[in-house]
């Protein structure tokens, strides 16, 4: 009896850091490009879905705007070139390829 009731404690100790390891691989694979947006709520959507989800963006750039993500600051090796998580977005206004770079011309 004491056996069934350990062998249960392992299988559900076994079956929550499973379910925690694939909770943990779905968030970083929605979040590929940064770990502050969600690449599946945005790609396939409008940009001013998005703007609703997220708020206003800190740049717009012809068919692309852009959300600061980094100030580039680190305290190892600093670029002094913020970083920002790019959507680029179609006529129709529906983002279509996201991307982290920084500002256009550098």
């Amino acid at each position: 009896m004491e056996n069934i009731k350990k062998n249960k404690k392992i299988i559900i100790s076994f079956i929550f850091i499973l379910m925690l390891i694939v909770l943990i691989c779905l968030y970083l694979l929605s979040h590929k490009t940064s770990l502050k947006y969600n690449d599946w709520l945005v790609v396939g959507h409008s940009y001013q879905e998005v703007k609703e989800r997220y708020g206003d963006f800190d740049i717009e750039y012809e068919h692309s705007v852009a959300y600061q993500i980094d100030d580039g600051n680190q305290i190892i090796m600093p670029s002094h070139l913020p970083e920002y998580y790019w959507m680029v977005f179609d006529k129709d206004g529906i983002i279509t390829k996201v991307y982290v770079d920084t500002k256009p011309g550098g």
